[in-house]
């Protein structure tokens, strides 16, 4: 009976531990590159600014570019392993599908990517691309 009071108490520290409170971070993007797959090679692209809202909510996150009415539901968690790389900055890892965001909060700076392009055997292959935003919490 110990054993499992102390397990039940642990598991309730350690998610207690783990809440993060909701977060919304507004940001614009300051550099990005894209490829496009056409004639069966890649053309790199021009990408034209856009601006970011992410919601770090835990599994219930979101993101929603150039102020449209509609938003991607992404997953995002603290990264410690990232967090300990990077000098104690928190870090967060977002992920829905084949796009990924990571964001420092400490130095505001955001990267997002996208490449299922990159392994598609399709004819139509996804845009693969990076941007880098610069953000203010809101």
């Amino acid at each position: 009976m110990n054993k499992l009071l102390t397990t039940i108490t642990l598991l309730c520290f350690s998610v207690a531990a783990n809440a993060q409170e909701k977060e919304v971070w507004a940001c614009q993007q300051e550099a990005s590159t894209m490829l496009s797959w056409e004639n069966n090679r890649w053309v790199q692209k021009r990408s034209y600014p856009q601006t970011l809202l992410l919601t770090i909510n835990g599994n219930f996150s979101s993101i929603t570019q150039n102020n449209d009415n509609g938003y991607l539901k992404m997953s995002c968690e603290a990264h410690e392993i990232l967090s300990i790389v990077q000098n104690s900055d928190q870090i967060f890892r977002c992920i829905a599908g084949s796009t990924m965001i990571l964001l420092n909060t400490e130095t505001r700076q955001l990267g997002m990517t996208d490449i299922l392009g990159a392994v598609s055997k399709s004819a139509r292959r996804d845009t693969v691309s990076v941007k880098i935003f610069n953000c203010i919490k809101a």
